[in-house]
């Protein structure tokens, strides 16, 4: 925390439940700082930071810290290939996703229609690959509504269509 007028000794609390402070360390005058853990189970919001000296004197900072969902993983595609020319469902498998993430894919000739969010582990991306997109490893990625987001890198690719046999 920076401020002024803080003395040795002081400590620092935070509005809200969820965040507990392990230590305060009096840096000088105008700063402490303090490890704390916050739960998994803390309320996404922004908290009021309150600093107070040992003689109880103290002074809060409103909305001064945000308490943020973990930022998204982004491990698999399923299946991890796509044939030019057609529309298929892509599962994303990672960690963290939320309701409204939405999913991208790397280079041009992928697009995306629509994502559809099953947990926090899947998201589904209907994709469309063009007839003339090229062929090659794509980077796929998960962005949450808070715009974290996460790569997985060269998960997917697009392939060249199955062979057709037309006659004998």
């Amino acid at each position: 925390m920076t401020g002024t007028n803080f003395v040795s000794g002081a400590t620092v609390s935070f509005s809200g439940g969820g965040i507990t402070v392990n230590t305060n360390t009096f840096v000088d005058s105008s700063h402490v700082t303090a490890n704390i853990t916050i739960s998994p189970s803390a309320t996404v919001s922004s908290r009021d930071v309150t600093l107070t000296n040992p003689d109880t004197q103290s002074d809060t900072c409103v909305g001064c810290f945000d308490v943020m969902l973990p930022a998204p993983t982004a491990t698999s595609a399923s299946p991890s290939s796509g044939h030019r020319g057609t529309t298929i469902d892509v599962i994303v498998t990672g960690t963290n996703f939320v309701n409204g993430a939405n999913a991208s894919f790397s280079g041009t000739g992928v697009t995306v229609n629509t994502t559809t969010f099953t947990d926090s582990s899947h998201v589904t991306a209907n994709i469309t690959i063009s007839a003339s997109a090229t062929l090659s490893a794509r980077d796929v990625t998960v962005t949450n509504p808070d715009t974290q987001s996460a790569t997985c890198s060269g998960c997917f690719t697009v392939i060249l269509p199955a062979p057709t046999a037309t006659s004998a």
